[in-house]
């Protein structure tokens, strides 16, 4: 059976159509065709909807990630995009270039990768415009499907992070991290090499039910960090205050689950919060789910 396992909550999927290429279900748009109005949003709640959510899928496949050592071609690539002046070889099951910089590419399943260069970044923080640069060329010499960028000052580095894409979706949890130091130079990165294999097709619940099953799943649990006081702009709350999240949206598309400790990237639901955080939300419908976990 596939475990899903998203904000903590772990969501098993049947086993019926469990690894691999399968035929599934063929894909098809939903019959809604305009965005679900929100409702008004009610300041008793923990999490709140105070936007409009879209029409979605009625069908979704689940993509593997392959296992075992990742082919030249891509670690080379990938050598060449970070600066590797290194020769990569073969690992066991995996790849490493050793030297001043050091790759390693595992051969577990979804093929991490990861690189270090020696020494801690010295001086001021970099300016902008050059680990920018940077990122972007990674971005486009790595062939991997990389998504925008976001950038946080890290001490004297600046830390870009982007989600990767498949079959034409956007992703949740699956990312590709740059540490990028003064004069624009990586000093860290890791991320994920293995291209997704589409996997079986599962009937999916709309936005709206997905809202609905996040909203009571965080009913009593601890809420994200960035969640705000309502009518308080303030990240926490005072005393005696109550923490809300507010959703401002929605998009669908896959995020990074495990299934029996294997990366899966699962169809799901992306609610953006007003803060602009990402929350996954697993799609597949209530009755591909097992009653109680095995």
């Amino acid at each position: 059976m596939f475990r899903f396992t998203a904000l903590g909550l772990a969501v098993i999927i049947s086993g019926s159509a469990a690894t691999g290429c399968g035929t599934g279900h063929t894909m098809r748009t939903s019959s809604q065709t305009t965005p679900t109005a929100a409702p008004s949003p009610d300041t008793t709640s923990r999490v709140v909807l105070a936007g409009p959510l879209p029409p979605g899928p009625a069908n979704s496949p689940a993509w593997t990630l392959p296992t075992g050592p990742a082919d030249q071609a891509s670690v080379d690539q990938l050598t060449r995009a970070l600066g590797i002046t290194g020769t990569p070889h073969r690992d066991g099951p995996g790849w490493k270039s050793s030297g001043p910089e050091v790759l390693q590419v595992t051969g577990d399943p979804g093929q991490r990768w990861s690189f270090l260069t020696q020494g801690a970044p010295t001086g001021a923080a970099p300016a902008q415009p050059a680990p920018q640069a940077t990122a972007q060329r990674f971005a486009r010499t790595s062939g991997l499907p990389i998504g925008p960028f976001r950038a946080t000052l890290s001490g004297r580095s600046i830390v870009f992070v982007a989600d990767l894409t498949a079959g034409g979706l956007p992703t949740a949890s699956w990312q590709t991290q740059l540490t990028i130091g003064a004069g624009g130079r990586i000093t860290a990165a890791e991320g994920w090499l293995a291209r997704p294999q589409r996997g079986t097709g599962y009937p999916v619940i709309t936005a709206p039910q997905a809202f609905e099953s996040l909203r009571k799943a965080l009913a009593s649990r601890p809420l994200p960090v960035r969640a705000r006081c309502p009518e308080v702009e303030q990240e926490a709350c005072p005393p005696g205050g109550r923490r809300q999240l507010v959703v401002t949206n929605a998009r669908f598309g896959l995020s990074l689950t495990y299934w029996k400790n294997r990366p899966v990237l699962a169809p799901s639901w992306l609610f953006t919060t007003r803060e602009g955080a990402v929350i996954p939300q697993v799609a597949v419908v209530p009755e591909r789910l097992p009653v109680s976990p095995p």
